[in-house]
């Protein structure tokens, strides 16, 4: 399917008259590519541009948003092990309160005012939202962490439960029979 699009990309780049006409419709394809979730065709055709076409402007546009996705992707993956680390983080404050209280709790709310957890955790952290709902009258929990911007600010949704075990899914939320984190 990348073939094919690049492909097309290319012909219609060759019924263009100048370089910089040619780079720019490549460019508008990687854009794209980008907004329909293909992060990584659009990251090609980028680079397709920036090196065919390395005097034009359109080039130096390509290689300031490559520059940008490079420091995105690892902002991404910083954010990503933030996300897991603030999950286990709920993880432990569920136990702790199972322990001291003998249930679980109903929210992340009930964590904070028993002062387990950072209230921060209410609003969001690290580009990612967090979310507790308790379940069998305090005898269960799941604990979702959802990136707040998807594919900005992570590409991974986590999962966990009263098994304790951080899962995710790349693109679409997680659930109890997604693939466990590391």
């Amino acid at each position: 399917m990348r073939k094919l699009i690049i492909a097309v990309a290319v012909l219609l780049a060759a019924g263009c008259s100048s370089p910089e006409e040619k780079a720019r419709t490549l460019y508008n394809q990687a854009l794209t590519l980008q907004r329909e979730g293909k992060p990584e065709e659009a990251r090609k055709t980028l680079e397709q541009v920036a090196k065919d076409y390395p005097q034009t402007e359109i080039a130096t546009q390509a290689n300031s948003l490559l520059l940008v996705a490079d420091k995105s992707s690892e902002s991404m993956a910083d954010n990503e092990e933030a996300a897991i680390a603030y999950v286990r983080t709920i993880n432990t404050a569920c136990v702790t309160l199972l322990a001291v209280k003998g249930h679980y709790p109903s929210n992340l709310a009930d964590l904070v005012s028993e002062k387990l957890i950072d209230p921060d955790l209410l609003a969001g952290r690290a580009g990612y939202k967090f979310e507790l709902q308790g379940r069998d009258s305090g005898q269960d929990y799941i604990a979702t962490a959802t990136p707040l911007i998807p594919n900005v600010s992570g590409r991974r949704y986590f999962f966990s439960d009263a098994v304790a075990v951080v899962r995710y899914e790349v693109g679409k939320p997680a659930g109890p029979k997604s693939p466990s984190v590391n």
